[in-house]
């Protein structure tokens, strides 16, 4: 299984250098960030929204606010059904961590067109899995950050099958097994936008631009992501009515009561 590259919040450098940015470590540095990045010459936007499926911008900052501000327990409570998405915690987490974000959003572009615009300067962040550095110019030109106070993430991983009436099953078996040995898993790192399934993986096994994010996902709990997880009916209505909020925020009510009845 290889692990898809999570949802950081991912920044040209270059960008930030010029205009003296730093990461926000506090939820008011992030606004402050973003309304100081409306001001530069240029910028359409301060987040670039992508579209469609699972790449979508709004469903990395919709779940990263659970994760980060309601907590690990709190997202695997809502994934397993124990909590319901009109749990005034739940609420209370997304308006006051992810409606704001909104405000600083382009509209919905999409997501591989998005990278390109971003490269250019017409957007400061984009929100978007770290397999982005297998799809730039110049991937030591892509810095990272979380949201502020983050220590847990989403990721979904590729499964590996053999199936049952193959000819040759010894020799699938044998090459699942090496793709999942440390030196396969080394040579696949090497890459960049790649992440170990492994945890024997040195950081030097990375391209030096990814090592910082390497290192700091090994710090973070992982969380499965609800769509993927919950699935079903529930995966399509989670597509259509969180990007329905980028349009309508105020019907953030309205949304989660929908997507609590999409999970029955």
């Amino acid at each position: 299984m290889d692990p898809e590259a999570l949802s950081p919040l991912l920044l040209q450098e270059v960008d930030v250098q010029k205009v003296q940015f730093e990461p926000p470590r506090t939820w008011d540095e992030f606004l402050l960030l973003l309304e100081r990045a409306k001001k530069i010459p240029g910028i359409k936007a301060p987040i670039v929204c992508g579209d469609t499926s699972w790449p979508i911008t709004l469903y990395s900052l919709f779940e990263a606010a659970i994760l980060t501000y309601g907590g690990y327990s709190l997202h695997h409570d809502i994934l397993i059904g124990k909590l319901k998405f009109t749990s005034p915690i739940v609420k209370e987490a997304l308006k006051k961590y992810f409606i704001p974000l909104l405000n600083y959003m382009s509209d919905p572009v999409d997501w591989v067109s998005a990278i390109d615009l971003w490269w250019k300067g017409e957007y400061l962040i984009y929100p978007l899995g770290a397999w982005i550095y297998s799809m730039v110019p110049d991937p030591d030109d892509v810095g990272f950050f979380f949201y502020p106070g983050q220590n847990a993430t989403m990721t979904s991983t590729d499964g590996w099958f053999v199936p049952k009436a193959t000819k040759h099953p010894k020799e699938a078996l044998a090459l699942l097994r090496f793709l999942a040995s440390k030196r396969a898993q080394m040579l696949q790192v090497k890459q960049g936008g790649h992440w170990a399934l492994r945890t024997d993986i040195p950081l030097e096994a990375y391209p030096a631009y990814a090592r910082p994010l390497a290192e700091a996902l090994r710090k973070m709990s992982i969380a499965s992501p609800l769509d993927a997880s919950i699935s079903g009916k529930f995966s399509t209505t989670f597509e259509r009515y969180v990007m329905l909020l980028k349009a309508q925020p105020e019907k953030l009510d309205e949304v989660l009561s929908i997507l609590e009845g999409a999970r029955k």
